[in-house]
């Protein structure tokens, strides 16, 4: 009696296999070895199956059926039998088309392929020769179109199928145009190499080509804030998707997040408004205003809240912040700790909503403050190369700025023209009558009111209104001449935000008016970088005293005198020049501006007859050069009486 062998067993297993698809009907019928060799029947059935699944159950059986008749090469059969089948398809169906819903991409449309085949073994067309020509070993189709709704740079979305799941990348055209970045696509799980890269690139540009009018176009925004015509406004756009702009996929995704209601959020709000004072009101006004910098034609402003740690200033913040988004410390606003670049980029991105910054104190450096003030209320960043030779988008914003810090920025800038940007409010009391109800309410409610606020903006003629009310306010700051243009701007924008917020949602009576905002706004004489350089350099005569008196010790440093006769303080140049360097002022701009002012008082030069804002002084038989200041605009107080005893001066030039 011969035993049964391994082989013999699993024959009969695969066979029993089959008879069960028989009965159930995955298969038609049982096959012979003859059917598998010369016929055509096995081969056609599995074709003829359009259903993913059903195919798939189907070739597993009769793959088993096979190997139980001792037909060992059924696949490769069935994969030559499918080519010839899509070489005579090609070469006799004009349009060839996919039906990508048949794999189970839903909601796709049906495309024409052209000279393509696209199916569960991939992608190929057929060369001269007859030979297969893989462009991809799986499915792999331009699904849709999308186009930048700032930059009109276009990008296709490529829907792709490993095995069961279906996959999806959104790129450039310029990479999938190109045989070398195409190849950036494997890192995605496509199955691109050097080796059909260029085929894969024929292939997507083929069917883009052929289905153009056919394909979904969608409109994407890779930035927040207003389209040029003011008719939209991201992220509020019907039908529009983000474009993947990956280091802020976490700020996109805490503004378009709504928590609670938004009628919840208005109940709270009125409350607020009613019990807390005007910084506070000030902090929700300028997140609103942020909305309206672009369409009045205004620059970034920075609205600074400094005071004490107790004062409630993150919690202004947060209120701030969930007009547009989670208010949450982490998600939509941040600390500050970004390099230049990472703050031009975030403003950029956030386009048109508030750039909110808590404890921006945190910059210690003068310079370098200066340089944030100037740049992020410039509204665009440095142009910038990259790393393939060309240059960097372009960052731009219109934008409020809204931040915090234990002090106020004016002292903090050197600069006259950084204060100038700037609106500091003192937080002298709590801006809260309960700050933890208030982050409380906040952290729950959120997202809905900016919505609501553009949409307003963008109905009937409201965005004239918008522009004539600034205009108004902006005007009326103006000719009062209490403050500067940069300033009389911000406060407008403040101010027409608050005033049309009020009539149009809140009703409560609550407008901020001039009255309200004119105490924290800098006067002309503070932000004259000037004027600032002359107080510093009379605070500097005042708190070094000794070093201008006659009584101080050998060993101290004379940077001068001081005459109270004349009401006039003589430093030397040298020392003059060092201390308007440490206060970050120009000694030679300074300087001109003192001559031409009366408060520098210089002399003439025989030899060309012009004038010059130092004077040349013999003291004690010592000759130098010194610059002489009257103290008439400033702080006579610093002349002492002593100084009367030095009158032995002698004089070289004439006095202009």
């Amino acid at each position: 009696m011969r035993l049964i062998t391994k082989q013999e067993i699993q024959k009969l297993q695969k066979m029993a296999l089959a008879e069960r698809a028989v009965e159930n009907g995955i298969l038609p019928r049982l096959f012979t070895k003859e059917d598998f060799m010369f016929g055509t029947d096995p081969y056609a059935y599995l074709d003829s199956l359009k259903n993913p699944f059903d195919k798939q159950r189907a070739l597993t059986a009769m793959c088993d059926m096979a190997s139980a008749v001792g037909y060992n090469s059924f696949k490769r059969t069935y994969e030559d039998y499918r080519k010839a089948q899509r070489g005579i398809d090609v070469q006799q169906v004009e349009n060839n088309t996919v039906a990508l819903a048949q794999y189970g991409l839903q909601d796709a449309p049906e495309y024409s392929l052209g000279v393509w085949c696209c199916d569960e073994l991939g992608v190929y067309r057929v060369g001269e020769s007859g030979q297969d020509i893989v462009a991809c070993p799986h499915i792999i189709f331009p699904l849709r179109r999308l186009v930048n709704a700032y930059t009109g740079v276009e990008k296709i979305e490529v829907a792709y199928k490993r095995g069961v799941r279906w996959r999806s990348a959104t790129k450039p055209k310029s990479i999938l145009a190109s045989t070398n970045k195409i190849i950036e696509l494997a890192d995605e799980g496509v199955g691109v190499n050097s080796d059909n890269a260029k085929e894969l690139v024929k292939y997507l540009a083929d069917v883009e080509s052929l289905n153009y009018d056919v394909m979904p176009e969608i409109q994407a925004f890779d930035r927040l804030g207003w389209m040029d015509s003011y008719q939209s406004f991201s992220p509020y756009l019907k039908g529009a998707v983000f474009d993947e702009a990956d280091a802020f996929r976490g700020v996109y995704n805490a503004v378009v997040k709504h928590h609670g209601s938004c009628e919840e959020w208005m109940k709270n709000a009125l409350a607020i408004r009613r019990t807390s004072p005007v910084q506070t009101r000030m902090a929700l006004a300028a997140s609103l205003a942020s909305a309206i910098v672009k369409p009045c034609g205004a620059n970034p402003f920075f609205l600074h809240l400094w005071g004490g740690t107790e004062a409630g200033k993150t919690v202004a913040l947060m209120f701030a912040a969930s007009v547009w988004a989670d208010p949450e410390c982490g998600q939509y606003w941040k600390t500050f700790d970004s390099t230049a670049v990472g703050q031009e980029k975030m403003a950029g991105f956030l386009g048109n909503l508030p750039l909110i910054i808590d404890e921006l104190m945190l910059v210690k450096d003068k310079k370098s403050f200066d340089d944030i003030v100037y740049r992020l209320s410039e509204g665009q960043g440095k142009t910038r190369g990259n790393k393939e030779g060309g240059v960097q988008r372009q960052e731009t914003w219109r934008l409020s700025i809204i931040t915090t810090g234990e002090q106020p920025l004016s002292s903090a800038a050197s600069g006259g023209g950084a204060v100038n940007r700037v609106i500091d409010c003192e937080c002298t009391s709590k801006l809260f009558s309960d700050p933890h109800w208030a982050a409380n309410s906040f952290r729950e409610n959120y997202g809905w009111f900016g919505e609501r606020w553009v949409n307003w903006i963008m109905s009937d003629d409201n965005l004239e209104l918008v522009k004539a009310t600034y205009r108004g306010f902006y005007r009326t700051i103006t000719d009062k001449k209490i403050t500067t243009e940069k300033q009389a701007s911000a406060a407008a924008l403040i101010l027409t935000a608050d005033s049309l917020s009020t009539e149009a949602f809140f009703d409560d009576g609550q407008a901020l008016t001039l009255e309200d905002v004119e105490p924290f706004l800098t006067s002309i004489r503070e932000v004259d970088q000037n004027e600032r350089a002359y107080e510093y350099i009379l605070e500097m005569v005042a708190m070094n005293d000794f070093h201008f008196s006659a009584a101080s010790d050998a060993y101290v440093e004379q940077w001068g005198w001081k005459e109270a006769l004349t009401n006039v303080v003589c430093i030397n140049r040298t020392i003059f020049g060092r201390l308007m360097a440490d206060g970050g002022y120009d000694a030679r701009g300074f300087l001109s501006w003192g001559m031409r002012n009366g408060i520098v008082h210089g002399s003439i030069n025989h030899q060309t007859g012009k004038a010059i804002p130092t004077r040349i002084i013999k003291r004690r038989g010592t000759v130098m050069r010194y610059v002489e200041l009257g103290c008439d605009r400033g702080r006579s107080d610093i002349l002492s009486e002593e100084a009367a005893e030095w009158e032995d001066v002698v004089q070289d030039e004439q006095i202009t």
